[in-house]
């Protein structure tokens, strides 16, 4: 097992909704209590509300500029920290730079910190610039490591949000490095010197669909993904290939346009009830894990959300550019639900997946 006593929650926040969030600290944090912030696996950035800020103990390094989401922003630098579960463990940095949210009008953003929702948002994305990133280059009591560590409360795979905890980890022990199926990286950018976790290889999705009028369907299998593992996103998001098969027999009835709110558009489908999907990730080695689910109705849905097919010309799950080609997947945050661990390794500069 992977201890999480000195662990960070990820599940455990009084106000928020997102399904992953922490409570930030630290003197930059007004008080009372913590700040609530929606964890992001996806970004990079940490942006607060000014009004959650005890200005007198932030500088101010750059007035009136824009955050990654285009939020008008100060620049600004303070301590800021994190707690592990066991309420000893405390993760530090004294001068961090992040952004200080304002209104278009000039305003401080409120204190919102018991609302549903909020734009704040801590990017834990492995870069220099991310909180989480500079917290495991110092406090790493083994390797250069930190990364997402899941439990269930039945000890099984999750039905619900409810029954799945898990924390963010911050080093990793080298008997446990054994267990994980690891990626060793090759950089995607030219010139590129930091592990570039957003492109990870080895990954292949079929998709085994229900007899129709007493005949068997072919399955779908699309080989040599790219994947993001992203917090702030829900559902595995793909293409399936040129021909969008989709949108054709026999495929085209196990999709539906009943997609989430954000995808509510007419260049993507949602794989229908009684789909199968299957996730495989092969690493370096040759090992090969795997997970599957099946989707439900909306009346009986199993978790996790679902699975969004964008056209072949969409941009969806992201627009066809040299980062994002057409066979990068999000595999979103249904991935916690089937693995023990996900690991980034900065030092050897890979990733590891330890499954169930």
């Amino acid at each position: 097992m992977i201890g999480t006593s000195d662990a960070i929650p990820l599940r455990d926040c009084k106000h928020r909704k997102n399904m992953f969030a922490v409570s930030l600290a630290g003197s930059a944090i007004r008080g009372p209590g913590p700040y609530e912030v929606h964890f992001d696996t996806g970004s990079s950035q940490l942006c607060l509300p000014y009004g959650c800020l005890d200005k007198s103990k932030v500088t101010v390094l750059a007035e009136n500029v824009r955050d990654c989401w285009g939020h008008k922003a100060d620049k600004v630098k303070g301590q800021i920290s994190l707690a592990g579960r066991d309420g000893m463990t405390t993760y530090v940095i004294d001068d961090y730079v992040f952004y200080a949210l304002k209104h278009e009008d000039g305003t401080d953003m409120p204190d919102d910190r018991t609302a549903d929702w909020s734009p704040a948002i801590m990017g834990a994305y492995p870069c220099p610039e991310a909180f989480t990133y500079l917290v495991a280059q110092r406090y790493c009591k083994h390797g250069f490591v930190y990364g997402i560590v899941c439990e269930n409360q039945s000890g099984e795979i999750a039905d619900s949000w409810d029954a799945c905890k898990a924390y963010l980890k911050i080093g990793l022990d080298p008997s446990v490095a054994d267990k994980l199926n690891w990626h060793n990286y090759t950089p995607w950018f030219a010139g590129q010197t930091e592990l570039h976790a957003v492109n990870t290889p080895g990954w292949t999705v079929r998709l085994t669909f229900p007899r129709a009028n007493g005949k068997r369907i072919p399955d779908i299998v699309v080989p040599d993904q790219i994947a993001t593992i992203d917090t702030g996103a829900p559902d595995l998001t793909m293409r399936l290939g040129k021909d969008d098969p989709h949108r054709k027999e026999p495929y085209k009835q196990f999709f539906t346009d009943n997609g989430p709110s954000w995808y509510s558009t007419d260049k993507c489908r949602v794989a229908g009830n009684g789909v199968t999907v299957e996730v495989s990730f092969t690493g370096s080695s040759g090992q090969t894990s795997s997970y599957r689910w099946t989707v439900r109705d909306p009346e009986g849905r199993y978790v996790p959300n679902g699975l969004i097919v964008g056209d072949w010309a969409a941009g969806i799950p992201w627009a066809e550019a040299t980062e994002t080609p057409t066979n990068r997947l999000n595999l979103g945050n249904s991935i916690y639900f089937f693995i023990r661990a996900h690991i980034w390794d900065m030092a050897n500069r890979r990733v590891g997946l330890y499954f169930r």
